[in-house]
């Protein structure tokens, strides 16, 4: 009867470590996956946070590229008005020029 106890005593302790290793693996499972999950949303955050940069850096360009063809077209607006005026100066010295002529030739 001691020796039988015994044995129960002994299976007893024996299921309860196999229980304990048990449950100690599944929680070292647990801890592994959640270790996982946090490396995988911290990728995922790195990856939103590359691709706005990104965004921002194409917006960027972009608004620097409109900013130098306004400048551009600025550029070729006062172009555009100097060569006018010089017209204008030249044609109006032209017509001094001619009448100068005719009140000279008179």
């Amino acid at each position: 009867c001691t020796s039988h106890g015994l044995y129960i005593l002994l299976c007893t302790s024996h299921a309860l470590y196999i229980l304990l290793c048990t449950s100690h693996a599944l929680y070292i499972l647990l801890c592994t996956s959640h270790a996982l999950y946090i490396l995988l949303c911290t990728s995922h955050a790195l990856y939103i946070l590359l691709c706005t940069s990104h965004a921002l850096y194409i917006l960027l360009c972009t608004s620097h590229g409109l900013y130098i063809l306004l400048c551009t077209s600025h550029a070729l607006y006062i172009l555009l008005c100097t060569s006018h005026a010089l017209y204008i100066l030249l044609c109006t010295s032209h017509a001094f020029y001619i009448l100068l002529c005719t009140s000279h030739g008179l």
